[in-house]
């Protein structure tokens, strides 16, 4: 499941390697235009469907094969995605000194970096996301809204384990 042009998709194949929809009748609702096909499968790119057009019965089972709804599934991931490491600010809090010329604690430095990462993930979604929101008109406080519940949906021990802590 992922976003293509702001539409929820899911990859063609994933519904067939999950029993979800056999690939002869797959290739008959794209030629009927039963599925709305967003793009075509090539070489290492594969085929996505659009997730609404997709025929109740089959939208069931996904949501039976994931455990959730798709459209909270993708939200999720789409901050979570974008996190990296920064040396740059591990290296700031690693040297930052305090008042009395103390260094952080460990605990307050992986805190301080995992606060820095998460942040700059948002900003790499909210400079991504800046072209296409003007183009349509989109309001910023939707995106800030979408950020603030995709952070408070993070797995903080998740972060820090991906990371090295």
């Amino acid at each position: 499941m992922e976003y293509y042009n702001n539409i929820l998709a899911v990859e063609s194949m994933w519904l067939v390697e999950n029993g979800i929809m056999k690939y002869e009748y797959y290739k008959k609702m794209s030629l009927r235009k039963q599925i709305h096909v967003l793009r075509r499968g090539c070489n290492s790119t594969p085929a996505l469907v659009e997730y609404d057009s997709i025929p109740e019965r089959f939208r069931m089972k996904i949501i039976e094969v994931l455990g959730c709804d798709p459209y909270t599934a993708v939200k999720e991931n789409r901050i979570a995605d974008m996190i990296e490491n920064s040396t740059e600010a591990s290296m700031f809090f690693d040297s930052f000194l305090t008042a009395d010329g103390k260094h952080l604690p460990l605990e307050k430095r992986r805190e301080y970096y995992a606060n820095a990462i998460v942040l700059n993930a948002v900003h790499a979604f909210e400079s991504q996301h800046k072209a296409q929101r003007a183009s349509i008109g989109g309001r910023k406080a939707r995106v800030i809204d979408f950020a603030l519940d995709s952070i408070a949906r993070l797995d903080r021990n998740r972060c820090f384990h991906d990371f090295g802590f």
